[in-house]
């Protein structure tokens, strides 16, 4: 229902109405900020593959190296904002929390790769481990 058709008289009073307003006002921002970080992370993660397969396309070799692949701007981003881009996918920082994030992926327990499709161990598996540790 929208804050529109809550005016045309629902029997509330004004200031009921503003504290609905305000409480949706907060709940769509709410849920717009959590969306829009996804958003962002993927427009850069899309633009990013998109600029390798134009290096690896025309023959570059280590298109996977942002030195090679940095000169392949996509034209719908500025100048000024893919060299900032450029600086924070080339930081220290950036490199470290993403080698940890690898890292952390293919993180081995119980004995395979724990992957999003699969990883859970039978209940019979889970019997021995646990008669093998008693």
């Amino acid at each position: 229902m929208s804050i529109t058709l809550l005016r045309g008289g629902c029997g509330k009073t004004t200031r009921q109405l503003d504290n609905i307003e305000n409480n949706t006002r907060f709940f769509l921002t709410k849920i717009y900020v959590s969306k829009s970080n996804f958003w962002l992370r993927d427009f850069w993660y899309v633009a990013q593959k998109r600029v390798k397969k134009t290096a690896r396309d025309r023959g570059f070799q280590g298109w996977n190296d942002v030195a090679v692949w940095r000169d392949f701007k996509p034209i719908y981003i500025p100048e000024d904002i893919w060299s900032h881009y450029l600086e924070h996918v080339t930081s220290e920082r950036f490199t470290r929390r993403s080698q940890s994030s690898v890292g952390n992926q293919n993180w081995p327990m119980h004995g395979s790769v724990i992957t999003h499709t699969g990883g859970s161990v039978p209940f019979a598996a889970h019997v021995k481990r646990m008669v093998r540790l008693i």
